[in-house]
């Protein structure tokens, strides 16, 4: 039993990290080039409850996002359109990604 609290105490650690640090051992880096500080999407409210909404995206591109899990596991995807509901989401750390047709950004938010 010690045993298993140690390692779920390790593993929250690390997790914290990759938040505070937003890096994250993902299938979503591979391959694609260093995003540049302005291309960032910023994501409100961050922690969210019911629904996501982005500050610096332009509604009238209709982007597509994909909502992960951190281990990788698709949860949500759909077309931007304001807003992105995500109340059926359980409570944890998400990876989202949003591709507008020119490039394609990352950001993290977390579910309460």
């Amino acid at each position: 039993l010690t045993t298993s609290i140690a390692k779920n105490t390790a593993d929250l650690i690390k997790v914290h990290q990759w938040f505070d640090n937003n890096s994250f051992p993902s299938c979503f880096n591979v391959g694609v080039n260093e995003i540049k500080k302005n291309d960032k999407i910023i994501v409100y409210p961050n922690p969210a409850t019911t629904v996501l909404q982005f500050k610096n995206i332009d509604v009238t591109k209709k982007a597509r996002y994909t909502i992960s899990d951190i281990t990788g596991r698709v949860c949500l995807q759909g077309i931007y359109n304001g807003e992105i509901d995500i109340h059926k989401l359980k409570t944890q750390l998400y990876l989202l990604k949003l591709d507008d047709g020119t490039k394609i950004s990352y950001t993290k938010f977390v579910k309460l």
